[in-house]
């Protein structure tokens, strides 16, 4: 028979161009070279790739050249809808359609059985414009269809590029899931990380007098100590004041102040008419009023919005004769943004005491009890510090706190800060962004490392028989940095 003269052969049996080993390894392929296996239930249809399919990358292209063929010749069509019923067969059912294609594309159509044998047809432009048809038996269990809407299913082509990325519907929705869950953390993280930190207890508090009566302890820092038990008082005088020092500037969001509970006295009504004032003028009545407090109920905490006030002391104040400035807690809220280390895991290669690695991305520089503040090493030899990102970003600048004791402040001389992806040496082999020569105790350095990419950020000593001793490290970058692949253009 010439192949121009090719009709619909029902019998499946006629094998009348078998491939080849490799062909049909070929034919096998998927999206990747693992989980490649499908079996369905019995007369369910297959499902789409997870990187291309019909309505994603390549099949458009082939739903078109599909109803091109389709409306070339419509009698072939109508004719196997007319020899529909003489193609069943006791236990298969094979289906075989010839449409015309444009010279050098392929369409392999396929049907199942009920005993999940698989039979393949499949049709290529010979080279004098006919076509050439051969039916291929297919070893079950390894399986890439496609749906049409009436219901048939086939594979949507032999082509090497084409014929990749056909998985299971369950394979496939595991794909997609994690990829959507690896989408959405990306997004995640895009997103300005912002972290609510009350500092007020890494200041030193004092007032203007402390009263000292009823056996009890009513001095400055007792607002900031945590303890709800403890508060602060004054004498009853002229323009009484209590003030903060944060050692360092900061950008405050809001001043928490808890009033006092005074069985059988009505001091709940001395904190009426007290300013908070945020700012650097270490004197008392020169920084800008933040709030004035009008009333606070006994043993309550109110909030006194003071967004973008930038200090390094907070005072509460009270203008006028013949007044008492008493309170039992102050709270001093810092948004914390952009710092890469927020809430990651820091690790260090041995830990001194109660200095764990974590505390150096506590936002707590340290200035008052570094021992609940600071991390550091015991003596050894190379001792080094790493965070770990969670994602590759690019790195701009790392800001290294240092420790505000005399006797430590050294420690950190001749620390290398390195940063990237590798785990080798414990990442201490990762590029280097740069060499701490020293920092002043108490003072935060900043080193520009121009957007070097990496997961981990290491602080390292390369010598003997030292210490590594941090306050707080701080990281700022862009990302994080991500490779999506994306599906080719098929033709």
């Amino acid at each position: 028979m010439k192949p121009s003269e090719a009709v619909d052969e029902p019998d499946s049996t006629a094998v009348s161009s078998p491939l080849s080993k490799e062909q049909e390894d070929s034919e096998m392929s998927s999206c990747n070279d693992e989980d490649d296996e499908y079996h369905p239930p019995p007369g369910s249809p297959s499902s789409s790739s997870s990187c291309s399919n019909v309505s994603i990358c390549s099949g458009l292209s082939h739903q078109t050249e599909l109803q091109s063929g389709m409306q070339e010749e419509p009698n072939i069509m109508s004719q196997e809808m007319d020899d529909g019923a003489e193609d069943d067969r006791e236990d298969t059912v094979v289906r075989q359609k010839s449409i015309s294609k444009p010279s050098g594309k392929r369409r392999i159509q396929k049907c199942t059985d009920v005993s999940d044998e698989i039979y393949d047809s499949a049709e290529e432009d010979g080279e004098d414009g006919g076509t050439q048809k051969r039916s291929i038996t297919k070893p079950p269990g390894k399986r890439r269809m496609k749906t049409r809407t009436d219901g048939t299913t086939f594979v949507q082509s032999s082509s090497n590029k084409s014929r990749k990325n056909h998985r299971s519907p369950e394979l496939n929705m595991r794909v997609f899931y994690k990829s959507l869950l690896s989408l959405l953390g990306f997004f995640s993280v895009q997103m300005k990380a912002e972290t609510e930190v009350n500092i007020a207890r890494w200041g030193t508090a004092n007032q203007s007098t402390t009263f000292d009566d009823f056996n009890r302890d009513w001095n400055a820092q007792n607002a900031v100590d945590g303890s709800s038990s403890n508060c602060s008082r004054t004498d009853t005088e002229s323009d009484p004041w209590w003030k903060l020092d944060l050692k360092k500037t900061y950008t405050v969001n809001r001043v928490t102040i808890t009033n006092r509970i005074c069985p059988g006295v009505n001091c709940e009504i001395w904190i009426n008419g007290a300013e908070i004032r945020i700012g650097n003028d270490s004197s008392v009545f020169g920084n800008p009023v933040c709030a004035t407090v009008s009333s606070i109920p006994a043993g309550k905490t109110n909030s006194f919005s003071c967004p973008g006030m930038k200090g390094r002391y907070v005072t509460v104040n009270i203008p006028g004769p013949s007044k008492t400035l008493t309170f039992c807690k102050v709270g001093v809220y810092v948004n914390f943004t952009d710092n890469l280390a927020t809430g990651r895991t820091a690790i260090q290669s041995s830990t001194y005491g109660l200095w764990s690695a974590e505390r150096a991305i506590d936002f707590n520089p340290g200035f008052t009890n570094s021992w609940s503040a600071c991390s550091s090493t015991t003596s050894q030899n190379k001792p080094w510090w790493r965070v770990d990102l969670g994602y590759v970003y690019r790195v701009s600048t790392v800001v290294i706190t240092n420790i505000l004791l005399g006797c430590c402040s050294d420690r950190i001389n001749g620390a290398e800060i390195r940063i990237g992806n590798s785990l080798e040496n414990n990442g201490n082999n990762n590029p280097r962004c740069a060499v701490i020569s020293s920092i002043p105790a108490g003072v935060s350095s900043t080193y520009t490392c121009n957007n070097m990419e990496g997961r981990y950020v290491n602080l390292f000593i390369p010598e003997d028989s030292r210490t590594l001793t941090l306050c707080e490290v701080e990281v700022y970058g862009e990302g994080p940095v991500s490779q999506v692949d994306s599906c080719e253009d098929e033709t």
